[in-house]
C-alpha cells in the first residue's frame, strides 16, 4: 500500500532580545544557542542532521529570501511596534508580467482569445494564491490585473489590424457590474481577477492531519 508523505525542510526561525548596548552581539549569540539546541533536537527526535552550508544566521536587516517571497522586520503599518512579515518580491511580479507577455507575443494572433484565456487564468488563478497571505497583495494584484488588461488589448489590436476601439469593445468587451469600466471576454471566458482573490495572514489552524487511509 502507498501512501503520500508531505515533507519540508526549509525554515526560518526568528530570535530577539531587548535593545541596549551590544544588542547585536547578543542577539547572535541567542541564535547560536536556538542553532545548537535545534541541531540537537532533530537528531535525538529524527535522526535527521542539520546542514552547516545551508544553516546562517543572518541579521533581519538584511534581505532575507524565503520560498520566494521576501522576509523583513520593520514597524507594523498600524500597530506601529517591529514585527515580522513576508511580501511579494519585485523581481517576481516582474518575472509574471514577462509570463504574461510571453502568452500574448505576436507570433499567437491565430489563437482565438478564449484560448489565450485558458493557458492565463490557471497561471494567474495559481500566482495569486501562492501569494495572497503575503503583506500587502491588493495593490501588486490590482497593478497586475490593469497589465493583463492592457496586454490583451495590445493583442486584440495586433489581431485584428487595422481596428478600432469601438469594434474591440463590441466584439470582446462586457460591462463591470456597476457601469464603471470594461473588461475583455471570448466565449463566456473572462481573465482570472486577481484583485477579487481574498488575501489573509495564513492561520495555522487550517492546517489537518491528513487522512491517508
Amino acid at each position: 500500500m502507498c501512501f503520500p508523505i508531505r515533507y519540508a525542510d526549509d525554515f526560518i526561525i526568528l530570535v530577539s532580545v531587548p535593545p541596549g548596548p551590544l544588542q547585536s552581539e547578543r542577539a547572535q549569540e541567542v541564535a547560536l544557542q536556538e542553532k545548537a539546541a535545534l541541531t540537537k533536537s532533530l537528531w535525538e527526535n529524527l535522526h535527521l542532521e542539520l546542514s552547516e552550508a545551508k544553516t546562517l544566521v543572518t541579521p533581519v536587516t538584511r534581505p532575507l529570501r524565503f520560498l520566494g517571497h521576501h522576509v523583513r522586520v520593520d514597524v507594523h503599518p498600524t500597530r506601529r511596534w517591529m514585527a515580522s512579515g513576508v511580501v511579494i518580491p519585485t523581481d517576481r511580479s516582474q518575472r509574471i508580467r514577462e509570463l504574461i507577455k510571453d502568452l500574448f507575443r505576436s507570433s499567437t494572433v491565430q489563437s482565438s482569445l478564449k484560448q489565450r484565456l485558458q493557458l492565463l487564468n490557471p497561471l494567474l488563478r495559481g500566482w495569486g494564491n501562492f501569494y495572497r497571505h503575503a503583506r500587502g497583495p491588493k495593490a501588486v494584484f490590482s497593478a497586475l490585473d490593469d497589465y493583463v488588461w492592457k496586454t490583451i488589448r495590445r493583442w486584440l489590436m495586433k489581431k485584428h489590424r487595422p481596428a478600432f476601439m469601438k469594434d474591440l469593445r463590441k466584439r470582446y468587451a462586457w460591462r463591470n457590474p456597476g457601469g464603471r469600466g470594461y473588461g475583455w471576454s471570448d466565449g463566456g471566458m473572462m481573465p482570472y481577477r486577481l484583485s477579487r482573490l481574498r488575501v489573509d495572514h495564513f492561520c495555522l489552524g487550517w492546517m489537518s492531519t491528513p487522512d491517508f487511509v
